[in-house]
């Protein structure tokens, strides 16, 4: 038998230890130990193993007797104190940090859906970690060998700890509600700018073209997901689906910072076509991007029943969803502006692009 928990009672912990942590009550020692973790995991842009300790302590806090490094059960060695990591994090976790603000270095539903928890059977079973991810891996083990011959109320004050350090970096967006201040001439110039500015691994080139089907589509028919998700279910960055069936792809978009050669567009197609989507299309903003065959990939999707189509640059692409959108096209850049600065808050860009997105497109 696995050790289960009761979720219900796991949030109201959490909760608990959350008004303790905001009052001050908090493990000094514990805090410098989190505050170190997270500073490594900045400084190598992984930031799961936070939400991996978090996960761990809250287990502990639960549960002295778990065992911390059988995060699956169905391959423990050690079924008897082995617990879910994964749906622990899913249904306990994320709903208390999104309640109460803290960050846990990852955004989405299910945080351990990132290299290299996604794969490991057991924490320390020689699954891969990436030379940049080793430093802040390694220092999480040393708190997670020293969490495991903690009780239950030692694992408390960890977690108040945790709460109280992650606080500092959730992300608190200042809303502003003056007026879109860049001319239609000027807005696909101005994203471009916004964009390669930083690309937050992608986040930001993103948002923005979710944003801009959103114009054309509507919300609830565009779908975006986390960047580099490995458990994303959908073929592109940004789908549309059906308005009749929204679980039926019918446009698939893959956004690229990076140059995209005739492979990438064959296998970005072809994944498409597994998932029965019928147009397929490809956005390049990098600026060293090549012109790709367009005859010879029209061919190959005429061949198997998909319409394909190419974007370079911001231009071509904006000026269509401005064009079909409900409204004129010099309304629809103030329309436009609004839906994207929704999809960079949903994929939590940083503040600093939060705060360019701001100065470059409203007025002061």
């Amino acid at each position: 038998m696995t050790i289960r928990f009761d979720y219900a009672a796991a949030t109201t912990l959490f909760l608990k230890q959350a008004e303790r942590a905001f009052a001050g009550d908090f493990d000094a020692s514990w805090s410098s130990k989190i505050e170190r973790l997270s500073n490594l995991c900045e400084v190598a842009n992984v930031r799961t193993h936070v939400a991996f300790l978090g996960t761990a302590i809250l287990a502990k806090s639960l549960n002295a007797e778990v065992d911390l490094n059988t995060v699956k059960p169905t391959h423990a060695r050690n079924s008897e104190r082995s617990y879910p990591a994964r749906t622990l994090a899913e249904k306990v976790l994320v709903p208390c940090a999104n309640k109460i603000g803290i960050h846990l270095g990852v955004t989405g539903r299910e945080p351990l859906n990132n290299q290299p928890y996604f794969r490991m059977r057991w924490l320390g079973d020689e699954t891969p970690i990436h030379s940049a991810s080793r430093p802040p891996f390694e220092f999480m083990r040393s708190l997670i060998d020293e969490l495991q011959s903690s009780s239950s109320e030692d694992a408390e004050a960890a977690l108040r700890a945790f709460i109280h350090v992650r606080k500092s970096y959730a992300v608190e967006y200042s809303s502003y509600s003056g007026a879109v201040s860049v001319a239609l001439e000027d807005f696909a110039q101005t994203l471009g700018i916004f964009v390669s500015e930083n690309s937050e691994n992608g986040r930001r080139a993103q948002a923005v073209a979710a944003g801009l089907l959103d114009l054309v589509e509507g919300t609830e028919f565009v779908l975006s997901g986390r960047v580099n998700d490995p458990s994303r279910n959908h073929p592109g960055d940004v789908c549309v689906v059906s308005r009749d069936d929204t679980s039926t792809f019918v446009k698939a978009l893959e956004v690229r910072d990076k140059s995209v050669s005739m492979s990438d567009a064959y296998v970005f197609a072809g994944i498409c076509q597994k998932h029965g989507v019928a147009d397929v299309s490809i956005l390049m903003v990098s600026p060293n991007q090549s012109l790709l065959d367009k005859a010879e990939l029209t061919k190959w999707a005429k061949e198997r029943g998909l319409g394909f189509r190419l974007f370079y640059g911001w231009g071509d692409i904006v000026e269509e969803a401005l064009f079909w959108s409900k409204f004129a096209m010099r309304p629809a850049v103030s329309a436009a502006a609004e839906f994207i600065e929704l999809r960079l808050r949903e994929v939590e860009v940083s503040r600093a692009g939060y705060e360019l997105w701001q100065k470059l497109f409203y007025a002061r």
